[in-house]
This record gives structure tokens, C-alpha cells and sequence, in this order.
């Protein structure tokens, strides 16, 4: 499957000479996360709601007079639309990053995200992803609904990053990294939960976890 199968064709830009103001007017008529940054049609950078806490309202710098160019991130990463879906994924998880444009000759044609890509990988039953977890999707991203169980403790002391999830027959542990806000989790509710599959040692044994890349409410 190719990404130009499952990106969305709209994307919300805005030219990097823009002020910062302006990014925050489309930010609310638009409701977007996030708003790639143009040169004429080229795309050449991001700039995040994030972006404008740290390096406008915390530098204490006047968003009517600042350019989206001096504090967009310019290390934007990209994809062709006729890449495969697993490259794209590659990307993201190399990148640490949640959403890609797509290019056609040098041209931004969508943007694909993380949820995208999840939405179309392997999804496993919840009985397989709890209980045997097959090794053929070791590495791959998978998404799963599984009810959120609670962080792990280990007398007493919670263990960094490391939960557990279950659907009720039986639990795996799941890391999530802190760019990912938990404050949405409450023990016993049901999520949906994107991650990369992985093996590694878990607390002394070798156990197959989800590396959490997205939390969405079920």
C-alpha cells in the first residue's frame, strides 16, 4: 500500500513571512495541531502549537511582530506519495514524530499521520496481542483496544515508563515515553493503543511489550 492510498489531501499551511499571530488565527479557524510552513510551494518547515508556548509566550516575545521562520523547526521531515506505508512508518519511528507530509514533485500534495498508518498495519485481536503475540509482528506498528490497568510498581516503587494494559483474560506491559501526557489514563478505561511491538528484557526476563507512540480514548 502506497501512502498516496491513505494521507489526507488537505494541509494546512502557512507562508514562513507570516507572523506568528497570523499562524494562531488559523490555528483557531482551521483547528489543527500543527501548520507546515511554505516557501511559495516548497515546504520547509513545521511550527507546532509548542513551539509557540516556548519560543513566543515564555520568551516573552510579541507574536504580531515575530515570523513563523524564527521559531518554526526547520528539519522537516518528508515523504513521497508513492512511498509504502511501511517506509513512511520508518520514518516516524526513527524521527520520533507523529506526522509527515507527502510530496509529488517537490510539491506538499498531504500529510499522513501516525493514527493513518495504525489504521491500515496489522491490527491484532486483543486475545493475540495479550496472550501470544505472534513474532511474525515483532517490530512493526500496531494498534490494539485494550482497558488501561495502571503504572507498574515493584514494592512500592513505580517503575519508569512502564504500565500495563489488559482486556479482562489477560495483561501485557506497555512503555510510554513522558512526550506522551498519562494524564488522560484512568485505571479501568479502554483505549486505543499505537505502538511499536517489541522483545526485550522487561524487569530481568525477556517479554514482548508495546513501545506507545499514540493514546486515544476507545
Amino acid at each position: 500500500m502506497l501512502v498516496k492510498e491513505i494521507m489526507t489531501n488537505t494541509v494546512v499551511t502557512i507562508d514562513s513571512n507570516a507572523t506568528v499571530f497570523e499562524a494562531c488565527q488559523k490555528y483557531r479557524n482551521q483547528k489543527v495541531g500543527s501548520l507546515i510552513v511554505t516557501e511559495g510551494k516548497k515546504p520547509v518547515g513545521i511550527i507546532t502549537e509548542r513551539d509557540m508556548i516556548e519560543r513566543i509566550i515564555l520568551a516573552d516575545k510579541d507574536p504580531k511582530k515575530t515570523k513563523v521562520s524564527e521559531i518554526m523547526s526547520p528539519s522537516l521531515k518528508t515523504v513521497h506519495a508513492l512511498a509504502s506505508v511501511e517506509q513512511a512508518a520508518n520514518i516516524m519511528k526513527e524521527n520520533k514524530i507523529k506526522k509527515l507530509p507527502v510530496l509529488f514533485k517537490n510539491e506538499i500534495v498531504g500529510i499522513v499521520t501516525v493514527t493513518d498508518i495504525a489504521n491500515v498495519m496489522p491490527q491484532i485481536s486483543r486475545r493475540i496481542a495479550m496472550e501470544t503475540l505472534s513474532s511474525r509482528y515483532v517490530n512493526q506498528l500496531v494498534k490494539i483496544k485494550a482497558i488501561y490497568g495502571d503504572r507498574i510498581r515493584v514494592f512500592g516503587k513505580e517503575e519508569e515508563d512502564l504500565h500495563y494494559i489488559e482486556d479482562g483474560e489477560a495483561a501485557m506491559k506497555v512503555k510510554i515515553p513522558d512526550t506522551i501526557d498519562t494524564s488522560i489514563l484512568s485505571p479501568g478505561g479502554e483505549y486505543y493503543w499505537t505502538g511499536v511491538l517489541r522483545k526485550g528484557e522487561i524487569m530481568g526476563d525477556e517479554e514482548i511489550y508495546i513501545e506507545v507512540t499514540d493514546i486515544a480514548p476507545a
